[in-house]
C-alpha cells in the first residue's frame, strides 16, 4: 500500500507474507478468509465466512472468526450414513476408504 505510493516518503515497510498449505480432499466454504502461514490438514472442512488464523488439523470442522474446531469430518460421515438408513452400529472411518 504504502511502498508502490510514489508520493510515500517514509522508509521501506517489511510485507507480511507466507504459504498457505491446503492438503488432500480438503473443502473450503465460501467467503472464508485464510491468513499466511497456515496448513490445512488432510480431510478437514472449513466453514463458509470463517477466518482462519491458525493451522488446521487433519479431519477437523472448523468456523467462525477466528475459526475454531467445531467437528470431526470422521463424525460427520458416520452422521450422513446414518440418514442414508445404512447400519453403522460397527463404523470404523477405515472401512470407507481404500488402504
Amino acid at each position: 500500500m504504502y511502498v508502490d505510493d510514489v508520493d510515500y516518503i517514509g522508509p521501506d515497510l517489511k510485507y507480511f507474507v507466507g504459504e498457505i498449505n491446503v492438503e488432500d480432499n480438503v473443502v473450503i466454504g465460501a467467503r472464508s478468509i485464510i491468513l499466511y502461514n497456515v496448513t490445512i490438514g488432510k480431510n478437514a472442512l472449513v466453514a463458509a465466512g470463517s477466518v482462519v488464523t491458525k493451522s488446521v488439523p487433519p479431519y477437523a470442522i472448523v468456523g467462525g472468526n477466528p475459526a475454531k474446531v467445531i467437528g470431526d469430518t470422521r463424525d460427520l460421515l458416520k452422521k450422513r450414513l446414518e440418514y442414508s438408513n445404512e447400519d453403522v452400529s460397527d463404523f470404523y472411518y477405515e472401512n470407507y476408504y481404500k488402504k
